[in-house]
C-alpha cells in the first residue's frame, strides 16, 4: 500500500470502489455494444430471410394470393362479408403494431438512459401523475371498446345473416376423419334429416339379443355412414331428403354458386373439425351433436369458369364440367343423385366413340384430340378451384384432411341440382366426318 503511494484508508476506499467502477464504468459500454451489435446481426439475417423467400417465390402458382409482398398478408378475398373482417384485421393489427414499436423503442430508450453510471445518484419512489394513468388507460379502453362493437357487428352479419325474403342456396357440410362430406338438397331445395344413427331400442332392433343388435346397427351404418333419416313413409322431416345428393364416400368436391346467398349447415361425425375457406373469410367449428350455420355470399370474381378454346394449354389435366345444358351431352341416369353422371363423346381414330365423363376424367392431349374429331371448338374451364381445410387438429391424418371448392355460375349450379335428362340425350353418338359441324360450347373444371 505504502509503495503505491497511498493512504490506508485511500486504498481501502480504492479497493471498495474498484470492482464497482470496473462493473459500471467498463463493462456496461460493453454490454451495450454487444447488445447493439447481436440486435444488428437479428435484423440483418430476418431481412435477408424474407427477401430471399419473396424472391423465390413464383407469382404464377396461384392467382388467388396477391403477388410480391401480398404473400405475406393474407389472401385474396372473394366473398361479400370478407371486406368487413378484413378492414376489422387491417385496424387490429397496425394498432397493435403501432403500440408494440412505440412500446418497445420506449423500453429500450429508458434501459439505456436510465442505466447505472459510477456516481449517479440512486432512484426514488414517486406516487406517479394521476392524470397521466387516467390518459393511459382511457386511451385502450375506447380503443378496445371500439373494436369489440365493430367485432360483434360483423360477427352477426356472418352468423346470422338470414333473410327469409331472399332465397339461399342450403348445403349440408359434415366433417369425419378424415375427409369433408358435402350433401346437397334435390329438386325441392330441401335437406331431409342426418346424423340420426340407430339405437338398440329402435323397433327393428329391440327384440334382437343386444349383441345381435349391435352387429346388425354397425352394419346398418356401413351402408348409410352419415346418418339419413330414411323413415320418408311415416317422417314429414325425413321425406324431404329422398331426393338429396348424398354421396356415402367423403371427398368429392363441395359445388357452389357465386352471386347467391349460402347457408351451409355444419355439423362432426366424430371429433371436432373446423371448416375454413381461406378465400372466403369463412371458418366456424364442426362440433359433434351440434349444428353450426354459416351464412356468406361468393362475389362474381370467384367464378372459377372460363371459356377456353379446345387448343388451349390451360385444359390439360382439367376435368369437364358437363351438366344437362351441355350441348352434345349424354347422361346416365340413377335413382341414387350423387350417381347421377354426364358425357359427352369424342371420337377415336378409328371412328370408335370416346366418352368422356364431366368432373372426373382429367383432360390428356389423346381426349381432346377426340373432342376435336368429334367437333368441339371451344371449351368452358374451371381455371382456379379454391381450397377447404380442416383448422382443428382432428387426429394424426389431420394434414390429410384437405379438399376442393369449385364456384359455378347460378345457372351451372341450377342446372347440377336439377339433374334434368339432357335434351338430346337419346341422340345418336356423333360419328367421324371430313367437316363436322361443332355442337357448341362445354365447361370443363379446373382441379
Amino acid at each position: 500500500m505504502q509503495g503505491n503511494g497511498l493512504s490506508p484508508t485511500a486504498a481501502l476506499r480504492s479497493m471498495r470502489a474498484g470492482p464497482s467502477s470496473a462493473r459500471s464504468g467498463a463493462g456496461t459500454p460493453r454490454l451495450c455494444y454487444k447488445l447493439k451489435r447481436s440486435l444488428f446481426l437479428v435484423s440483418i439475417i430476418s431481412l435477408s430471410i424474407l427477401i430471399t423467400a419473396s424472391a423465390s417465390a413464383d407469382d404464377g402458382l396461384d392467382f388467388s394470393i396477391r403477388p410480391g409482398w401480398g404473400r405475406w398478408w393474407l389472401p385474396r378475398n372473394y366473398s361479400v362479408h370478407g371486406k368487413s373482417i378484413d378492414a376489422l384485421f387491417n385496424a387490429i393489427f397496425w394498432i397493435t403494431a403501432v403500440v408494440g414499436v412505440l412500446t418497445q423503442i420506449a423500453l429500450f430508450y429508458f434501459l439505456i438512459r436510465y442505466r447505472h453510471r459510477p456516481g449517479q445518484k440512486k432512484a426514488r419512489f414517486i406516487h406517479g401523475n394521476t392524470r397521466l394513468e387516467m390518459i393511459w388507460t382511457a386511451i385502450p379502453a375506447v380503443i378496445l371498446g371500439v373494436l369489440a362493437l365493430v367485432s360483434k357487428g360483423v360477427w352477426d352479419r356472418y352468423r346470422y345473416a338470414d333473410d327469409p325474403s331472399v332465397a339461399q342456396v342450403h348445403v349440408l357440410v359434415i366433417g369425419e376423419q378424415y375427409k369433408w362430406n358435402f350433401v346437397y338438397p334435390g329438386k325441392d331445395r330441401k335437406l331431409g334429416q342426418y346424423l340420426v344413427f340407430p339405437q338398440p331400442s329402435d323397433p327393428k332392433y329391440r327384440k334382437l339379443p343386444y349383441d345381435e343388435a349391435i352387429k346388425r346397427i354397425n352394419r346398418d351404418i356401413l351402408e348409410n355412414p352419415l346418418g339419413q333419416n330414411r323413415n320418408w313413409e311415416n317422417d314429414p322431416d325425413a321425406k324431404a331428403g329422398q331426393d338429396d345428393d348424398y354421396d356415402p364416400n367423403p371427398g368429392r368436391p363441395l359445388i357452389l354458386p357465386v352471386d347467391k346467398p349460402i347457408a351451409i349447415e355444419l355439423s362432426s361425425k366424430d371429433v371436432i373439425h373446423d371448416f375454413f375457406l381461406p378465400n372466403f373469410r369463412v371458418k366456424l367449428d364442426a362440433l359433434p351433436g351440434m349444428a353450426g350455420r354459416i351464412n356468406f355470399t361468393a362475389e362474381t370474381t370467384a367464378q372459377s369458369t372460363q371459356e377456353l378454346s379446345i387448343d388451349d394449354p390451360q385444359l390439360i389435366g382439367k376435368p369437364l364440367w358437363i351438366d344437362a345444358d351441355t350441348a352434345g351431352a349424354q347422361w346416365q341416369p340413377n335413382d341414387d343423385a350423387s350417381q347421377v353422371s354426364y358425357f359427352i363423346n369424342g371420337v377415336d381414330s378409328g371412328g370408335s366413340p370416346v366418352p368422356v365423363r364431366g368432373r372426373s376424367d382429367a383432360m390428356t392431349p389423346e381426349l381432346i384430340a377426340d373432342l376435336k374429331r368429334a367437333g368441339f371448338k371451344r371449351l368452358t374451364a374451371v381455371t382456379h378451384p379454391f381450397e377447404v381445410v380442416c383448422e382443428e387438429l382432428c387426429g394424426s391424418g389431420h394434414y390429410s384432411m384437405r379438399g376442393e371448392v369449385w364456384f359455378v355460375s347460378p345457372k351451372q349450379y341450377d342446372a347440377f341440382i336439377r339433374k334434368d335428362a339432357p335434351a338430346n340425350s337419346g341422340a345418336a353418338p356423333p360419328k367421324v366426318a371430313a367437316a363436322v359441324k361443332s355442337p357448341g360450347t362445354l365447361s370443363a373444371m379446373n382441379p
